[in-house]
């Protein structure tokens, strides 16, 4: 049995989020709270497009977040504001090891809901 949110309630709860979030790295799954942030890195705001077809995409293809030598990266998160804030959303990626000063590009970032019933 398929169970979906409408096209008028995703647009609803996506047009919800603020207009720009924070994109910030973690070391490992940061929870419900936003914790293992990457010590040393600075969160990049990105501007949220207006919503379409339940999602909300970023008006910036790319974001780049300046990683120390020894940085370990696994997770992506989503913050409300650029220090402190609400912590609202994270992804794992393929985890990435620097072994020196470098740049972590995230690319392709856009925002939705998904109903899942358990």
């Amino acid at each position: 049995m398929a169970n979906n949110y409408t096209l008028s309630a995703r647009n609803t709860m996506v047009a919800a989020l603020p207009a720009t979030l924070f994109i910030a790295l973690h070391t490992q799954d940061p929870g419900q709270t936003g914790n293992f942030e990457v010590a040393g890195t600075t969160r990049q705001p990105v501007s949220l497009e207006i919503a379409s077809n339940g999602e909300r995409s970023v008006s910036e293809s790319f974001v780049d977040i300046e990683v120390a030598s020894g940085d370990v990266i696994s997770y992506i998160g989503v913050f409300t504001a650029a220090t402190g804030g609400t912590f609202i959303a994270s992804v794992d990626v393929q985890e990435a090891t620097f072994n020196q000063d470098s740049v972590y590009r995230v690319s392709d970032i856009s925002f939705d809901l998904n109903l899942t019933v358990a």
